[in-house]
């Protein structure tokens, strides 16, 4: 018993000094670069959902101020104007009125706030 106690004891000692030495050679840079490479996979990930979901919402926004179902190339056109879609709403108020665009645009707004809400809830309770 007091053979396999000095036994487990020195194999305790050597593999603290072999996590020590690990410690004081620094980060494996293999490790480090395949967590860098999935960090940036997530990343990139991350941005194509991000821009799908800004897509889809542009996409409601313009069926919600117009009527109509836009195409791809009208919502790329709206998100590469660089103006934010500014030059959408104002033709939207120059056809629809003003009074009807900022409705929409409050309850769009009300919507989404809604949904950040629901997002933190689930977010919360994940945790």
């Amino acid at each position: 018993m007091n053979d396999l106690m000095t036994k487990s004891f020195m194999s305790y000692v050597d593999l603290k000094k072999e996590a020590m030495k690990d410690l004081e050679a620094g980060p494996d840079p293999v490790v480090e670069m395949a967590n860098a490479s999935n960090t940036m996979e997530s990343n990139l990930g991350l941005r194509q959902k991000m821009m799908t979901e800004y897509k889809d919402t542009v996409g409601r926004r313009y069926f919600t101020v117009t009527g109509e179902y836009p195409d791809e190339e009208v919502i790329d056109k709206i998100i590469s104007d660089g103006s934010g879609g500014e030059e959408f709403l104002k033709r939207a108020i120059q056809e629809h009125g003003k009074g009807k665009v900022l409705e929409t645009v409050v309850e769009i707004q009300d919507r989404h706030d809604a949904a950040k809400e629901i997002e933190k809830s689930l977010l919360e309770l994940h945790q």
